[in-house]
């Protein structure tokens, strides 16, 4: 498949560590993703208060999980163990609340991506506590990988959202950047309960991403995407943040979806 649209974003990744075994999955989707010559960040973020936050300022609440140094260590080593020999790896622990972190280091290492791992926690839930996932799909600078559980040969099936618009268009290139690296099938994903869709403006950007097949679903954006059978699902991101993002099509549909996301900014 030859793709005109040559856009790769995960070049320089900054992925989160926690110790837990969603983060080392983001880790080792992160790497099956990268590019041949991509640096990995492994950003451990001690969270010894056992306090997140809501929003920026951060608003403490308590009960939130304790991560430890030891757990971070652990973290870093068993994720290295999950990436490619190709990439250059290196690992930095800060400490404080986990969501404003990830996002002041990914603007430091000048991140092309963060991956985290989907520790399951609704959308309503993010939004009331200040989950990672939440706040990063809310306020990173960069493109989100929210990876879920996968099999070996991750990704075997990539499923891009397209609504014609410039977003789902730099989606729909990105996607077929992976597809092209991984062997992985790639359709599109037309959900026609939204707003009118000009067929011709789709058309266009599936020519552009190199051509691949294309269906559409009857339901609304967020249900049709919602309810995708593939290993990644890609989406455009509208580029907004705080709270004009929270009823964005893209963080709704990655809370939701069953898959790992990767959201393109």
């Amino acid at each position: 498949m030859a793709v005109r649209a040559h856009i790769d974003v995960f070049t320089s990744i900054v992925c989160g560590i926690d110790g837990s075994a969603e983060s080392i999955e983001a880790a080792r989707q992160a790497g099956r993703l990268a590019a041949p010559e991509a640096d990995v960040t492994l950003a451990g973020i001690v969270n010894e208060t056992a306090a997140v936050s809501i929003g920026w300022p951060a608003v403490p609440i308590a009960g939130a999980a304790r991560v430890t140094r030891e757990a971070i260590e652990a973290g870093f080593e068993a994720a290295r163990a999950e990436l490619p020999g190709h990439v250059a790896v290196q690992q930095a622990t800060v400490t404080g609340p986990p969501a404003p972190l990830s996002v002041v280091e990914a603007r430091a290492r000048e991140a092309t991506v963060i991956a985290v791992g989907s520790h399951g926690h609704s959308r309503a839930a993010g939004i009331v506590v200040g989950s990672v996932a939440t706040g990063l799909l809310h306020q990173a600078p960069c493109s989100v990988l929210l990876s879920r559980p996968a099999g070996e040969g991750f990704p075997v099936s990539i499923v891009v959202g397209i609504d014609g618009s410039a977003h789902s268009g730099r989606a729909a290139a990105v996607a077929a950047v992976l597809a092209e690296r991984t062997g992985a099938t790639i359709s599109g994903l037309v959900a026609m309960g939204g707003d009118k869709i000009d067929f011709a403006l789709v058309r266009l950007v599936v020519n552009d991403s190199g051509g691949f097949p294309l269906r559409d679903d009857e339901r609304d954006p967020v249900d049709a995407l919602s309810h995708v059978e593939a290993d990644l699902l890609v989406l455009g991101s509208r580029g907004l943040r705080g709270v004009r993002a929270l009823g964005s099509v893209s963080e709704r549909a990655a809370h939701r979806a069953r898959c790992s996301v990767l959201v393109v900014r």
